[in-house]
Protein backbone atom coordinates (compact mmCIF):
# COMPACT_ATOMS: atom_id res chain seq x y z
CA UNK A 1 0.00 0.00 0.00
CA UNK A 2 2.65 2.55 0.88
CA UNK A 3 4.58 1.85 -2.11
CA UNK A 4 1.31 2.20 -4.37
CA UNK A 5 1.48 5.73 -2.20
CA UNK A 6 5.06 6.35 -3.02
CA UNK A 7 4.00 5.80 -6.87
CA UNK A 8 1.31 8.56 -7.06
CA UNK A 9 2.57 12.35 -8.20
CA UNK A 10 1.76 15.47 -5.81
CA UNK A 11 -1.45 15.84 -7.60
CA UNK A 12 -2.82 12.32 -7.45
CA UNK A 13 -2.13 12.26 -3.57
CA UNK A 14 -4.15 15.79 -3.43
CA UNK A 15 -7.04 14.56 -5.47
CA UNK A 16 -7.32 11.16 -3.37
CA UNK A 17 -6.76 13.35 0.37
CA UNK A 18 -9.22 15.56 -0.89
CA UNK A 19 -11.80 12.76 -1.74
CA UNK A 20 -11.35 11.16 1.88
CA UNK A 21 -11.78 14.28 3.64
CA UNK A 22 -15.31 14.62 1.12
CA UNK A 23 -16.53 10.84 2.41
CA UNK A 24 -15.52 11.93 5.60
CA UNK A 25 -17.59 14.93 5.99
CA UNK A 26 -20.18 13.15 4.27
CA UNK A 27 -20.41 10.65 6.97
CA UNK A 28 -19.83 12.62 9.72
CA UNK A 29 -23.34 14.53 8.59
CA UNK A 30 -25.31 11.65 7.64
CA UNK A 31 -24.42 9.46 10.90
CA UNK A 32 -24.03 12.24 13.43
CA UNK A 33 -25.25 15.64 12.60
CA UNK A 34 -28.64 14.42 10.65
CA UNK A 35 -29.60 12.56 13.68
CA UNK A 36 -28.53 15.11 16.17
CA UNK A 37 -30.49 17.38 14.25
CA UNK A 38 -33.56 14.81 13.83
CA UNK A 39 -33.90 14.47 17.92
CA UNK A 40 -33.72 18.43 18.47
CA UNK A 41 -36.84 19.02 16.22
CA UNK A 42 -38.89 15.79 17.79
CA UNK A 43 -37.97 16.99 21.29
CA UNK A 44 -39.33 21.00 20.50
CA UNK A 45 -42.34 18.85 18.99
CA UNK A 46 -42.84 16.56 21.92
CA UNK A 47 -42.77 20.39 24.19
CA UNK A 48 -45.12 22.06 22.07
CA UNK A 49 -47.39 18.86 22.43
CA UNK A 50 -47.09 18.77 26.01
CA UNK A 51 -47.36 22.63 27.04
CA UNK A 52 -50.75 22.25 24.41
CA UNK A 53 -52.30 19.05 26.60
CA UNK A 54 -51.66 21.15 29.50
CA UNK A 55 -52.87 24.14 28.56
CA UNK A 56 -56.15 21.95 27.80
CA UNK A 57 -56.16 19.69 30.86
CA UNK A 58 -55.65 22.93 33.06
CA UNK A 59 -57.57 25.69 33.83
CA UNK A 60 -56.97 27.65 30.08
CA UNK A 61 -57.86 27.12 27.06
CA UNK A 62 -55.63 26.58 23.54
CA UNK A 63 -54.99 30.01 23.45
CA UNK A 64 -53.46 30.49 26.97
CA UNK A 65 -56.60 32.76 28.71
CA UNK A 66 -57.48 31.75 32.35
CA UNK A 67 -61.08 30.70 32.97
CA UNK A 68 -62.43 34.33 34.31
CA UNK A 69 -64.40 32.47 36.48
CA UNK A 70 -67.69 34.16 35.67
CA UNK A 71 -69.52 30.97 35.38
CA UNK A 72 -68.10 29.39 38.47
CA UNK A 73 -70.44 30.67 40.99
CA UNK A 74 -73.69 29.89 39.12
CA UNK A 75 -75.27 26.49 39.54
CA UNK A 76 -77.21 24.76 37.56
CA UNK A 77 -79.98 24.72 40.28
CA UNK A 78 -80.54 28.86 39.97
CA UNK A 79 -80.43 28.57 36.06
CA UNK A 80 -83.61 29.67 34.23
CA UNK A 81 -82.97 27.81 30.43
CA UNK A 82 -81.68 30.92 28.91
CA UNK A 83 -78.95 30.90 31.28
CA UNK A 84 -78.27 27.37 31.22
CA UNK A 85 -77.86 27.27 27.82
CA UNK A 86 -75.29 30.40 27.60
CA UNK A 87 -73.14 29.00 30.71
CA UNK A 88 -72.33 25.65 28.50
CA UNK A 89 -71.48 27.97 25.09
CA UNK A 90 -69.29 30.26 27.44
CA UNK A 91 -67.49 27.22 29.15
CA UNK A 92 -66.95 25.89 25.66
CA UNK A 93 -65.86 29.14 24.56
CA UNK A 94 -63.45 29.97 27.28
CA UNK A 95 -61.65 26.33 26.50
CA UNK A 96 -61.01 27.78 22.89
CA UNK A 97 -63.88 25.29 21.48
CA UNK A 98 -66.45 25.83 18.53
CA UNK A 99 -70.03 24.59 19.01
CA UNK A 100 -71.31 24.04 15.50
CA UNK A 101 -74.93 23.23 16.53
CA UNK A 102 -77.25 24.32 19.13
CA UNK A 103 -80.48 22.92 19.71
CA UNK A 104 -82.64 23.74 22.72
CA UNK A 105 -86.09 21.97 23.49
CA UNK A 106 -89.00 23.29 24.91
CA UNK A 107 -88.32 21.51 28.46
CA UNK A 108 -84.74 22.75 28.33
CA UNK A 109 -82.47 20.18 27.69
CA UNK A 110 -79.74 21.64 25.34
CA UNK A 111 -78.11 19.92 22.53
CA UNK A 112 -74.70 20.88 20.96
CA UNK A 113 -72.60 19.34 18.58
CA UNK A 114 -68.69 19.79 17.54
CA UNK A 115 -67.00 18.70 14.23
CA UNK A 116 -63.38 17.84 14.37
CA UNK A 117 -62.10 18.67 17.96
CA UNK A 118 -59.76 17.19 20.21
CA UNK A 119 -60.69 14.51 22.00
CA UNK A 120 -58.63 15.94 25.41
CA UNK A 121 -60.13 19.48 24.56
CA UNK A 122 -63.62 17.85 24.54
CA UNK A 123 -62.93 16.01 27.97
CA UNK A 124 -61.57 19.25 29.35
CA UNK A 125 -64.62 21.19 28.32
CA UNK A 126 -66.94 18.41 30.10
CA UNK A 127 -64.96 18.14 33.21
CA UNK A 128 -65.35 22.33 33.63
CA UNK A 129 -69.06 22.05 33.07
CA UNK A 130 -69.06 19.87 35.68
CA UNK A 131 -66.84 21.42 38.23
CA UNK A 132 -67.86 25.35 37.30
CA UNK A 133 -71.79 25.04 36.43
CA UNK A 134 -72.88 21.69 37.51
CA UNK A 135 -73.97 20.47 34.34
CA UNK A 136 -73.40 16.84 33.40
CA UNK A 137 -74.39 15.14 30.30
CA UNK A 138 -77.20 13.00 30.00
CA UNK A 139 -76.83 11.72 26.58
CA UNK A 140 -73.29 11.99 24.51
CA UNK A 141 -72.52 10.39 20.85
CA UNK A 142 -68.19 10.81 19.56
CA UNK A 143 -67.06 9.53 16.97
CA UNK A 144 -63.29 9.07 15.77
CA UNK A 145 -62.44 11.27 12.67
CA UNK A 146 -58.63 10.57 12.69
CA UNK A 147 -56.05 12.51 13.92
CA UNK A 148 -56.91 12.45 17.37
CA UNK A 149 -60.29 14.01 16.23
CA UNK A 150 -63.35 13.58 17.37
CA UNK A 151 -67.21 14.48 16.07
CA UNK A 152 -69.07 14.79 19.12
CA UNK A 153 -72.98 15.48 20.05
CA UNK A 154 -74.02 16.01 23.69
CA UNK A 155 -77.66 16.42 25.14
CA UNK A 156 -77.74 18.35 28.95
CA UNK A 157 -80.61 17.39 30.96
CA UNK A 158 -82.01 21.15 31.21
CA UNK A 159 -82.54 23.33 34.22
CA UNK A 160 -84.02 22.37 38.00
CA UNK A 161 -87.52 23.83 36.78
CA UNK A 162 -88.31 20.41 34.91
Amino acid sequence: MTQWWQKLTMRERSMIALAAIICGGFIFLQLIISPALKARTANKMDVARSAQMLDILSNRGPNGNRDTGATANTFKENLDPDSFRRAILDTASNRGLTITRVQMTDDGKVTVQLDDTPAQAVFAWLFDLKRTVGVEVSKATMSNVGGNLVRSSFEFGGSSQE
